[in-house]
């Protein structure tokens, strides 16, 4: 039998659910809970008391389950063979010309509230195309009105050549956040965003690159993390892009290099 349309009752609720109906099962909102065996819940309402112990325990009082929020945030975004997002190769780049050359690399993040989720975006790129963005999500619930942070650990070095063959570099840029600053993510657009760059004009031949360390971090390492009322998620570290991977192998890397001349010059490893 179908469960009613008016003056709908748990008992009912519960006849449907366990064929039992029609019937006049009573069901208890606190035996219910009781039962539910939610040991970890937190209240969500500053100065609630359970009756069935403070803060923490099975959630007995209706004030109780009037401000539950459920709350939840995707793990760092990964690829079907467990890569971390930015996957394989970004930061990696080696041109070679006698004009205008580029190459660079940038990471950044958006707060996206409309479909409930933290974008992730990346991009390697040269001077002999537009850039291709890659994106990466980590879905939420309840954390609409959390204010979301983002930080990079990194350790990058520029050499210009012994002809000082880079005109201009970011390493980083000057709006990227210093290795290891913690910085709110912007709802509105891509902002924290990191990103290294070498450029030549004009001038002497040789080649120059941007290199990041392997160890101390190892690569450049990017968190999230996502702030409630003072309460972190997951926790105050923050998911990152840092797998096991041993020495020297990394999860993403800047290697960035660019010769002026008419032949391309090896590339050191990623």
């Amino acid at each position: 039998m179908a469960i009613g349309t008016t003056n709908i009752s748990m008992g009912n609720i519960f006849g449907e659910v366990n064929d039992t109906l029609p019937g006049g099962t009573n069901v208890s909102l606190k035996t219910q809970s009781e039962n539910a065996a939610n040991t970890t819940h937190t209240s969500t309402i500053s100065g609630y008391t359970s009756p069935g112990g403070g803060l923490t325990g099975a959630p007995y009082g209706m004030g109780e389950f009037g401000g539950y929020i459920n709350i939840s945030y995707d793990a760092w975004p990964t690829d079907e063979l467990g890569a971390t997002f930015p996957y394989l190769q970004w930061g990696t780049e080696n041109h070679y010309g006698t004009n205008y050359i580029q190459v660079g690399c940038n990471y950044s993040q958006f707060h996206d509230k409309n479909n409930d989720r933290l974008v992730h975006r990346s991009s390697s790129f040269d001077s002999t195309a537009a850039s291709t963005f890659n994106y990466a999500y980590q879905d939420y619930t309840g954390l609409d009105n959390a204010t979301f942070q983002a930080k990079a650990d990194y350790n990058t070095t520029l050499d210009a050549g012994l002809t000082n063959a880079a005109t201009y570099s970011e390493n980083p840029a000057s709006y990227s956040p210093a290795s290891g600053t913690w910085t709110n993510v912007s709802s509105s657009g891509y902002s924290p965003t990191w990103q290294w760059t070498i450029e030549l004009f004009t001038g002497n031949f040789g080649t120059a690159t941007i290199t990041s360390s392997y160890s101390n971090p190892k690569g450049v390492v990017f968190y999230s993390r996502a702030n409630l009322s003072g309460t972190y998620y997951p926790n105050s570290s923050g998911y990152n892009n840092q797998t096991d991977n041993e020495f020297p192998l990394v999860d993403a890397s800047v290697n960035l290099q660019l010769t002026r001349g008419t032949t391309p010059q090896p590339q050191g490893p990623a």
